[in-house]
């Protein structure tokens, strides 16, 4: 049996349920009334903000809209697309090449040795070679999209995350067109919490919606930290359940709408 591959760090505070960060589009409508409230007697008028001070509008001026000086733009007019996925974090992003096989082998390790902080110390680590091999059958996947993020400073994989055609379930092998299976989530813990683990499923998704897949799922380990994440980014439990015996450890799956 293949093991589930996500090693993420927790986010918030330890032991503290993960919450979704508010969108714009979550905010509450405000509801502005349509009168004004009398002013007290003798009470100063107040100005509001954008309003010109002053008793009254210079001469020659009129009431309608001032025209803009040429080569500024108003604020509706700005690029409102999303930014690029490496802004702002210490790592940029991309491809993988089979030639990072050795790489990705120690970062999972370093991220399996991690495990031990919340399963216990005597969880047994999973040998180099069968992760290598792992890492050869996730090349060979159909579909097979692998992106590694790599540290600015020393150039290092800091990250990795990896998805393919989704198959009809772990003992049937028959491909699912519309399904991608994330087989790898990983961030070394010397990375933990600089946001390298939302920001490479964030990529995945999109290249998964761009391929046209509608849906996706992944495997973790039962208890882990990750689960805070993956719950915050909208992947919710569907009630599988498996054992993942290189580690001794119970694994569950998640799903989400693409």
């Amino acid at each position: 049996m293949r093991r589930p591959r996500l090693c993420v760090p927790p986010r918030g505070r330890p032991g503290a349920p993960g919450r979704p960060r508010r969108r714009d589009g979550d905010r509450p409508a405000v509801v502005v009334p349509g009168g004004r409230p009398a002013r007290r007697p003798g009470a100063r008028p107040r100005h509001h903000r954008g309003q010109r001070l002053g008793r009254g509008r210079r001469a020659g001026r009129g009431t309608g809209p001032r025209a803009r000086r040429p080569g500024l733009r108003a604020r509706g007019d700005r690029h409102a697309g999303p930014l690029p996925p490496q802004r702002g974090l210490p790592v940029r992003l991309r491809a993988a090449v089979r030639g990072d096989i050795p790489e990705l082998t120690a970062l999972v390790r370093r991220c399996d040795e991690s495990q031990r902080a919340w399963a216990g110390a005597d969880v047994p680590i999973p040998a180099p070679e069968g992760e290598e091999l792992e890492w050869d059958l996730r090349f060979a996947r159909t579909g097979a999209w692998i992106h590694v993020a790599v540290d600015e400073d020393g150039g290092a994989i800091a990250g990795v995350v990896a998805f393919a055609t989704g198959q009809a379930s772990r003992t049937d092998r028959t491909l699912v067109p519309c399904l991608a299976h994330v087989s790898a989530v990983f961030v070394d813990p010397g990375h933990w919490r600089q946001g390298i683990a939302r920001t490479l499923l964030g990529v995945a998704e999109d290249a998964m919606r761009g391929r046209g897949y509608t849906r996706a799922q992944l495997w973790t380990l039962e208890g882990s930290p990750a689960e805070q994440l993956y719950t915050a980014l909208g992947w919710r439990r569907d009630g599988r359940r498996d054992h993942f015996p290189p580690m001794g450890l119970d694994i569950v799956a998640y799903v989400k709408a693409l």
